[in-house]
């Protein structure tokens, strides 16, 4: 049985490692595999048998010392069988609260994956081609300019986008492209403090109120979906030689406007000269842009599905690149994005045929691989309640077969003077069901550690969330109730003449 055991235990590894390609599109990147140790697995179904031969051995020494007198009677009260129904009880018991703890953890688990299915993401990710265009700045940066805080120093690269996208757009089956410095749901990694010119300036740089910053091409609001709620959107016209314009967030007009309107407001995004300390400046430095707000554009998660959107300026690449050269191609397609893989990749070869592309994805797997960690969690957690539910069952199972077994003549007995069918089913039941209630009481206690635990993976679920708790204990008790049914129904259809006979 420990054999089978170890060999179960492998296709279940494999299985389990097998699974993450199906938790969601392109949870893996393109091209990953996933690899099994073999000493690994050999250890593990090591352990494996190692554990089953070590708990047979009590059994097996047990059953060594029986009494043949008494086995021959068939009898199954032996040496030391006193201490065996209270040692069965305590396991099952431990069997229960186990799966009551794991049932919980994964029962959480699911309700927040749930609940983050259903966020508005504030982007489309359906029909959304992405991919990596990292520029090599020797080749696209003019380094002495850049030191001057020069926007001409991007000139090289800006054509570069230009060009790209330009040739992007015109693809059969394409109806959007541009570029950004960082993709929805890649994470909050470009901070800034912002000025506003309509109130008085504070008194130390700390005292500006952070953002999140995106330099932008092309028509990339509508490649990712993402909508422009007042105002405009940038085009081709925003660039250097032109006022500079920027695009806030939502929420960055909810919070710190409060229902002003921000069309034609004149923001900065790097500190003005003032605040600055004397003398960390170069003399060349000209000072802030200073950018007019033309359009307000709808709250993209950018940190994640379950965290909350950050006030957000967006402005065109060709009038704040500050150094961006590290961007994410992002097409609109009528069809199948990943269709136009090929097609993307030639033109930007015509571009420059030694720019290469990378990590070519659609916007959709994006969106799954954000939730690749609470959703192997959850696949390790479902996995070992469904084998720890599995266990109790039959541990309860077989407690109360054993107990029906040990009372054959009592209850027998009893039949004989009149007792009810009913009543003996109702007793066999409430033996397991008072094994489970205890079972359950414990792990409902055990289960808050691991309910906190899990409290920073978890979205709009409390970690103490009462209907989970409830519905787990439920499911134990049905559980509960369908393992003691067949040995309370052999307990009921015993033939009282033929025990008394038989004893």
């Amino acid at each position: 049985l420990a054999g089978l055991g170890g060999s179960a235990g492998v296709l279940l590894a494999s299985w389990s490692m097998g699974a993450v390609h199906l938790l969601g599109p392109g949870v893996l990147p393109r091209g990953d595999e996933i690899h099994i140790d073999p000493s690994v697995l050999a250890f593990a179904s090591g352990i494996t048998v190692f554990t089953g031969i070590l708990f047979e051995l009590a059994p097996a020494l047990q059953g060594a010392r029986v009494d043949l007198n008494d086995a021959l009677k068939k009898r199954l009260v032996s040496t030391g069988a006193v201490g065996r129904p209270f040692l069965r009880g305590a396991l099952v018991i431990a069997e229960i609260a186990l799966s009551l703890v794991l049932l919980v953890g994964a029962g959480l688990m699911l309700k927040s994956i749930g609940r983050l299915l259903h966020v508005d993401a504030g982007f489309d990710p359906q029909n959304a081609l992405t991919a990596d265009l990292n520029l090599p700045r020797q080749k696209y940066i003019d380094e002495r300019l850049e030191r001057e805080f020069s926007p001409e120093s991007y000139a090289r690269a800006t054509q570069f986008f230009h060009s790209a996208i330009g040739r992007v757009r015109a693809l059969p089956g394409a109806q959007a492209a541009g570029v950004t410095s960082g993709l929805p749901l890649s994470g909050e990694n470009w901070s800034k403090n912002i000025t506003f010119y309509d109130r008085p300036l504070p008194s130390n740089v700390r005292d500006l109120p952070p953002i999140q910053y995106r330099v932008v091409a092309g028509d990339y609001f509508r490649a990712a979906g993402i909508p422009v709620l007042r105002g405009r959107a940038f085009t081709d016209r925003d660039r250097l030689g032109a006022p500079f314009v920027a695009i806030v967030s939502q929420e960055l007009v909810r919070r710190y406007w409060k229902g002003q309107d921000p069309i034609g407001k004149v923001i900065s995004v790097n500190p003005p000269r003032e605040l600055v300390p004397a003398g960390t400046l170069p003399a060349t430095y000209r000072g802030p842009e200073k950018y007019t707000v033309i359009g307000v554009a709808g709250d993209a998660r950018y940190g994640g599905l379950e965290r909350a959107p950050l006030p957000l300026v967006y402005v065109p690449y060709a009038q704040g690149a500050e150094g961006a050269t590290n961007m994410f191609l992002v097409v609109r397609t009528a069809g199948d994005p990943l269709s136009l893989a090929g097609a993307i990749r030639a033109q930007i070869g015509e571009v420059d045929r030694d720019q290469p592309i990378a990590n070519v994805a659609t916007l959709e797997s994006r969106v799954g691989g954000s939730l690749l960690r609470p959703r192997l969690v959850t696949l390790v957690l479902g996995a070992f309640a469904v084998v720890a539910v599995l266990m109790a069952a039959v541990g309860i199972y077989g407690v109360m077969w054993s107990s029906v077994r040990q009372r054959t003549s009592e209850i027998g007995i009893r039949m004989a003077l009149g007792a009810e069918p009913a009543r003996v089913v109702a007793e066999v039941l409430g033996g397991g069901l008072r094994l489970t209630g205890v079972g359950i009481g414990i792990g409902i206690v055990a289960a808050f550690p691991l309910s906190r635990a899990l409290s920073s993976l978890l979205y709009d679920v409390r970690p103490i969330d009462l209907p989970t708790y409830a519905a787990v204990a439920l499911l134990l008790a049905a559980t509960a109730l369908a393992a003691c049914y067949l040995p309370a129904r052999r307990a009921a259809r015993l033939d009282p003449m033929t025990t008394l006979r038989t004893e």
